[in-house]
């Protein structure tokens, strides 16, 4: 078996791992519940979220070679979100990319870590870079709410201005005696943290969160919230035939100044164009009742002209919500297009938290 073949089989097993995890997630969330945690602090587990610890004095100018975002600039504390393309601009993964003072880390969706692994060391030659699953060593959780940063300063016995504040800026602290890292995350539309511990210390640090004020919440809720915010995940909303202006983030997710990087000549090719064919948005239906169902298709009259990718039912709305694939000429927001026998308009995402 060569190497493509490889990777394409780990790709199958982690889409089927994420798969996994959306099916509990498409659970409704009562609005009382939505409008209670949300108002507070929910702590919801990101179950299995891929991690890759990436070390060696050139790992920073290598990963920067091969994202679509500009890793260059970033200091110890800071991170961004980036894509990773493969020669012809094709989207190889979506990452998070974490900037510690001894490495750099890789979050992303379930399954993921062989195959991003796998991508970057087949480009590795002589460079001091070393490639770490460090999935089963890191636990993760979204702290979400209007008192997310009250309840995560009071379990680290630090106060709210200690935090981080940027995008995608960290800190170190601990809590009830367990080490963590505590990440700012502007994606879910509400104020939001990421919480890494050692996958031992959930014991400490989820009763320090709950005695903090926090509450447990279902993975439906943290679903539910990054649809309403727009977050679209690889392997759910996008996947390896995928450009990256088709993710509909481009302000978020790619640096057009960066230098080389693998996969650029098709993203600049685009840029200069002025678009893709096709690109993810966010529909809402005007039936309270409807049901957007993933993959069910979407038309304009008689034309199918995308596809539903997340759903859920909006307490925030009121309203069935989704993210969909939706060809250009269809995508602009205020478009009024059909799913079954309801009509769903095209909406804008909210502005990042």
């Amino acid at each position: 078996m060569n190497n493509d073949e490889r990777i394409q089989q780990i790709t199958k097993r982690r889409q089927q791992g994420l798969a996994r995890a959306n099916a509990a997630a498409m659970d409704r969330v009562e609005p009382a519940d939505y409008q209670r945690t949300v108002a507070a602090a929910a702590i919801m587990p990101l179950d299995e979220w891929s991690t890759v610890r990436v070390t060696g004095a050139d790992r920073q100018e290598f990963l920067n070679k091969f994202c679509t975002n500009d890793l260059k600039p970033l200091a110890a504390g800071q991170g961004i979100e980036t894509l990773l393309t493969d020669v012809k601009g094709k989207i190889v993964a979506g990452t998070i990319a974490i900037v510690a003072e001894d490495a750099i880390i890789l979050l992303t969706v379930p399954g993921q870590a062989a195959a991003l692994i796998a991508h970057l060391d087949r480009y590795c030659i002589r460079e001091d870079v070393q490639f770490v699953d460090a999935t089963t060593e890191s636990a993760w959780h979204a702290v979400v709410g209007e008192r997310a940063a009250a309840v995560i300063a009071a379990a680290a016995g630090v106060s709210v201005d200690q935090l981080p504040a940027g995008s995608w800026n960290h800190c170190a602290t601990a809590m009830d005696g367990a080490a963590v890292r505590v990440v700012h995350a502007p994606v879910l539309g509400n104020p939001a943290w990421l919480v890494e511990s050692a996958i031992g210390a959930g014991a400490a640090v989820t009763p320090a969160l709950i005695a903090a004020g926090a509450e447990t919440a279902p993975p439906a809720l943290f679903h539910t919230l990054r649809v309403e915010a727009g977050w679209p995940l690889f392997g759910a909303d996008y996947a390896q035939d995928n450009l990256p202006q088709e993710v509909g983030r481009n302000a978020e997710l790619i640096s057009f100044r960066k230098g080389c990087y693998l996969g650029q000549e098709t993203v600049a090719r685009i840029d200069a164009l002025g678009h893709v064919n096709r690109q993810l948005v966010s529909v809402r239906c005007a039936d309270a009742n409807a049901t957007l169902a993933t993959g069910d298709d979407v038309t304009a009259g008689e034309q199918v002209v995308g596809q539903i990718t997340s759903a859920c039912f909006s307490p925030r709305d009121n309203a069935p919500l989704a993210l969909a694939m939706i060809r250009r000429g269809s995508n602009t927001p205020g478009t009024q297009l059909t799913f079954g026998g309801s009509t769903v308009e095209v909406v804008a995402p909210p502005a990042p938290a």
